[in-house]
């Protein structure tokens, strides 16, 4: 990896297979995602976490209201 520019991800054969499993999988590997499908909500701390989730809660009850 003396190439990488720290800038963007390795791209190897591990990576893309790691890539697949996790962001084109049907369902959320880790359980956190409110929509079923990975949002990339695996990588926020707990207290991170659970304000996104106020926040995702609370934009869609307001769309639910129309």
């Amino acid at each position: 990896m003396a190439d990488w520019d720290g800038k963007s991800r390795p791209s190897n054969a591990q990576y893309r297979s790691n890539y697949d499993d996790i962001f084109k999988k049907k369902q959320c590997p880790c359980g956190r995602s409110p929509t079923g499908k990975c949002i990339g909500w695996h990588g926020l701390t707990e207290s991170d976490y659970q304000v996104k989730l106020q926040q995702w809660k609370e934009k869609h009850a307001d769309q639910n209201d129309i």
